[in-house]
């Protein structure tokens, strides 16, 4: 089920959509300003689309641009605009598909300009727009923002996470791991454990780790497998790791009756299934 958050901004907002022509993680979003005010900060929302325009009811991440990180630069020679410096802004990674349309959108109450071109960012294939009541966007044809997005290389198409050990006083005999990350088509994510001195990976029965000794320590570590430009994620505050054993006896209580007149005899009939003589017993008791 996908986890929602609502956020109430304000201020101007301004959009540029783009194609994303290949699978990667965003890391880096490149801005250039033309002028800044000294407050107001801005907040980058890259968000996916519909019918080509921003879909504020989409946003997959955020990250608030301190005004005082606003870089301008100083004024060009021969001219009155000023020379153009980058500023670079890193976001949480955030995972682009390809072949699907996102927007970066820009929403501030501070007095900024941002730069504009017509020929640098024809690459993008979107438009650049401009929004008149908060909900509404109006676009233009002719001129995008100027901007650059920068997506994340890795060291080794392979990376292995030794993560905390998994513990459970008594023995551990199931585990149950609810993973916050995103494996892209040709990646793999596989968390192993290590049982009597090898690492096995949690693969579901019968090829899963047997956890019939009730080790109480199980080292625990997840895999990454991808290419130097595209590797999975996980992320580690919203996952989480249950681990437990079966109990060895238990009481089961049937519903309350009421006899109709006094009796000498009850006849008890109880239904066990799965029910091994050599290892389990039953125990019927009636209590008042």
């Amino acid at each position: 089920d996908a986890v929602k958050s609502t956020a109430t901004l304000n201020g101007q907002q301004i959009a540029q959509t783009f194609l994303n022509s290949q699978d990667g993680w965003l890391s880096q979003i490149g801005l250039f300003f033309s002028r800044k005010a000294t407050t107001g900060d801005v907040n980058i929302l890259v968000c996916e689309t519909a019918y080509g325009m921003p879909d504020l009811g989409r946003v997959i991440s955020r990250t608030v641009l301190p005004a005082a990180s606003i870089q301008i630069g100083g004024t060009a020679q021969n001219a009155a605009l000023p020379a153009l410096v980058e500023t670079t802004v890193p976001v949480v990674p955030t995972y682009l598909k390809s072949g699907r349309r996102y927007a970066i959108v820009l929403v501030t109450t501070g007095d900024h300009y941002v730069a504009m071109t017509n020929t640098d960012n024809g690459v993008v294939q979107g438009t650049f727009f401009v929004s008149t009541d908060g909900a509404f966007f109006a676009g233009n044809l002719v001129s995008d923002m100027k901007m650059k997005l920068y997506f994340a290389k890795f060291d080794a198409p392979r990376v292995v996470v030794e993560l905390n050990p998994l513990q459970l006083a008594g023995g551990i005999l199931d585990i149950d791991i609810l993973n916050e990350g995103i494996t892209p088509p040709a990646c793999r994510t596989d968390f192993e454990v290590q049982v009597n001195g090898a690492w096995i990976p949690l693969d579901g029965a019968p090829n899963g780790p047997n956890l019939s000794g009730l080790p109480a320590i199980l080292p625990l570590r997840v895999t990454l497998t991808g290419t130097t430009d595209l590797m999975p994620g996980f992320g580690l505050s919203n996952s989480q790791a249950i681990v437990s054993r079966s109990k060895t006896a238990f009481t089961w209580v049937g519903e309350t009756r009421t006899l109709g007149y006094p009796t000498t005899s009850i006849k008890i009939i109880a239904d066990l299934q799965a029910f091994d003589e050599t290892k389990h017993d039953c125990t019927v008791t009636l209590l008042t």
